[in-house]
Protein backbone atom coordinates (compact mmCIF):
# COMPACT_ATOMS: atom_id res chain seq x y z
CA UNK A 1 0.00 0.00 0.00
CA UNK A 2 1.48 3.27 -1.04
CA UNK A 3 1.47 6.49 0.94
CA UNK A 4 -1.13 7.92 -1.37
CA UNK A 5 -3.44 4.95 -0.85
CA UNK A 6 -2.94 5.29 2.88
CA UNK A 7 -3.80 8.99 2.65
CA UNK A 8 -6.98 8.25 0.62
CA UNK A 9 -7.97 5.51 3.05
CA UNK A 10 -7.37 7.84 6.00
CA UNK A 11 -9.40 10.64 4.37
CA UNK A 12 -12.20 8.19 3.55
CA UNK A 13 -12.24 6.98 7.13
CA UNK A 14 -12.16 10.56 8.38
CA UNK A 15 -15.12 11.51 6.14
CA UNK A 16 -16.99 8.41 7.21
CA UNK A 17 -16.24 9.21 10.86
CA UNK A 18 -17.38 12.80 10.42
CA UNK A 19 -20.54 11.60 8.64
CA UNK A 20 -21.26 9.15 11.44
CA UNK A 21 -20.58 11.82 14.05
CA UNK A 22 -22.92 14.24 12.26
CA UNK A 23 -25.59 11.52 11.96
CA UNK A 24 -25.11 10.64 15.64
CA UNK A 25 -25.41 14.30 16.64
CA UNK A 26 -28.57 14.65 14.52
CA UNK A 27 -30.04 11.51 16.08
CA UNK A 28 -29.29 12.83 19.59
CA UNK A 29 -30.93 16.21 18.75
CA UNK A 30 -33.98 14.44 17.29
CA UNK A 31 -34.19 12.17 20.32
CA UNK A 32 -33.88 15.13 22.70
CA UNK A 33 -36.56 17.02 20.77
CA UNK A 34 -38.85 13.96 20.86
CA UNK A 35 -38.30 13.57 24.61
CA UNK A 36 -38.99 17.27 25.15
CA UNK A 37 -42.20 17.03 23.09
CA UNK A 38 -43.23 13.95 25.07
CA UNK A 39 -42.63 15.73 28.38
CA UNK A 40 -44.41 18.86 27.13
CA UNK A 41 -47.43 16.81 26.03
CA UNK A 42 -47.41 14.93 29.30
CA UNK A 43 -47.23 18.22 31.23
CA UNK A 44 -50.04 19.71 29.12
CA UNK A 45 -52.21 16.64 29.73
CA UNK A 46 -51.52 16.84 33.47
CA UNK A 47 -52.36 20.56 33.51
CA UNK A 48 -55.59 19.88 31.59
CA UNK A 49 -56.54 17.18 34.13
CA UNK A 50 -55.76 19.57 36.97
CA UNK A 51 -57.87 22.30 35.35
CA UNK A 52 -60.79 19.88 34.88
CA UNK A 53 -60.40 18.72 38.47
CA UNK A 54 -60.42 22.32 39.72
CA UNK A 55 -63.49 23.08 37.61
CA UNK A 56 -65.24 20.04 39.02
CA UNK A 57 -64.34 21.10 42.56
CA UNK A 58 -65.62 24.63 41.88
CA UNK A 59 -68.86 23.27 40.41
CA UNK A 60 -69.31 20.95 43.41
CA UNK A 61 -68.70 23.80 45.86
CA UNK A 62 -71.17 26.04 44.01
CA UNK A 63 -73.75 23.25 44.01
CA UNK A 64 -73.22 22.66 47.75
CA UNK A 65 -73.62 26.39 48.42
CA UNK A 66 -76.85 26.53 46.40
CA UNK A 67 -78.13 23.44 48.21
CA UNK A 68 -77.32 24.94 51.62
CA UNK A 69 -79.07 28.17 50.63
CA UNK A 70 -82.07 26.14 49.46
CA UNK A 71 -82.13 24.28 52.78
CA UNK A 72 -81.99 27.60 54.64
CA UNK A 73 -84.85 28.99 52.54
CA UNK A 74 -86.89 25.84 53.06
CA UNK A 75 -86.22 25.99 56.80
CA UNK A 76 -87.40 29.60 56.91
CA UNK A 77 -90.51 28.62 54.98
CA UNK A 78 -91.04 25.68 57.33
CA UNK A 79 -90.81 27.97 60.38
CA UNK A 80 -93.34 30.32 58.80
CA UNK A 81 -95.72 27.46 58.02
CA UNK A 82 -95.38 26.04 61.54
CA UNK A 83 -96.27 29.46 62.94
CA UNK A 84 -99.27 29.62 60.62
CA UNK A 85 -100.28 26.11 61.68
CA UNK A 86 -100.05 27.13 65.33
CA UNK A 87 -102.28 30.18 64.65
CA UNK A 88 -104.80 28.03 62.76
CA UNK A 89 -104.92 25.45 65.55
CA UNK A 90 -105.51 28.20 68.13
CA UNK A 91 -108.26 29.60 65.91
CA UNK A 92 -109.77 26.11 65.57
CA UNK A 93 -109.78 25.73 69.36
CA UNK A 94 -111.51 29.11 69.63
CA UNK A 95 -114.08 28.12 66.98
CA UNK A 96 -114.79 24.84 68.76
CA UNK A 97 -115.37 26.82 71.95
CA UNK A 98 -117.75 29.13 70.05
CA UNK A 99 -119.63 26.13 68.66
CA UNK A 100 -119.88 24.47 72.05
CA UNK A 101 -121.31 27.64 73.60
CA UNK A 102 -123.61 28.53 70.70
CA UNK A 103 -127.20 29.37 71.68
CA UNK A 104 -128.82 28.68 68.36
CA UNK A 105 -128.61 25.85 65.86
CA UNK A 106 -128.12 28.22 62.90
CA UNK A 107 -125.12 29.86 64.55
CA UNK A 108 -123.77 26.41 65.50
CA UNK A 109 -124.12 25.30 61.84
CA UNK A 110 -122.32 28.43 60.63
CA UNK A 111 -119.48 27.84 63.14
CA UNK A 112 -119.30 24.18 62.01
CA UNK A 113 -118.72 25.45 58.47
CA UNK A 114 -115.91 27.67 59.74
CA UNK A 115 -114.45 24.73 61.65
CA UNK A 116 -114.52 22.59 58.48
CA UNK A 117 -112.76 25.36 56.53
CA UNK A 118 -110.17 25.72 59.29
CA UNK A 119 -109.58 21.95 59.38
CA UNK A 120 -109.07 22.01 55.60
CA UNK A 121 -106.55 24.86 55.93
CA UNK A 122 -104.75 23.00 58.73
CA UNK A 123 -104.62 19.86 56.59
CA UNK A 124 -103.18 21.82 53.64
CA UNK A 125 -100.56 23.43 55.87
CA UNK A 126 -99.60 20.08 57.40
CA UNK A 127 -99.21 18.45 53.98
CA UNK A 128 -97.06 21.38 52.84
CA UNK A 129 -94.96 21.07 56.00
CA UNK A 130 -94.50 17.34 55.38
CA UNK A 131 -93.51 17.99 51.75
CA UNK A 132 -90.98 20.66 52.78
CA UNK A 133 -89.51 18.39 55.46
CA UNK A 134 -89.07 15.75 52.76
CA UNK A 135 -87.31 18.26 50.49
CA UNK A 136 -85.01 19.30 53.33
CA UNK A 137 -84.24 15.66 54.09
CA UNK A 138 -83.49 14.95 50.42
CA UNK A 139 -81.21 17.99 50.15
CA UNK A 140 -79.35 17.09 53.33
CA UNK A 141 -78.93 13.51 52.11
CA UNK A 142 -77.44 14.78 48.85
CA UNK A 143 -74.90 16.84 50.78
CA UNK A 144 -73.57 13.79 52.61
Amino acid sequence: MSGRDKQEAFESLTRASEGLNAAWDEWKRARSAAIERYHAEKQAAWEARQARRQEAIARREAWEERTRENIANLTDRLDSLESALDRRQRNLFKLEGMRDSAWSDSYRDRVDGWIDEENERISDIQSTIDRIKGWIGDAEAKLR
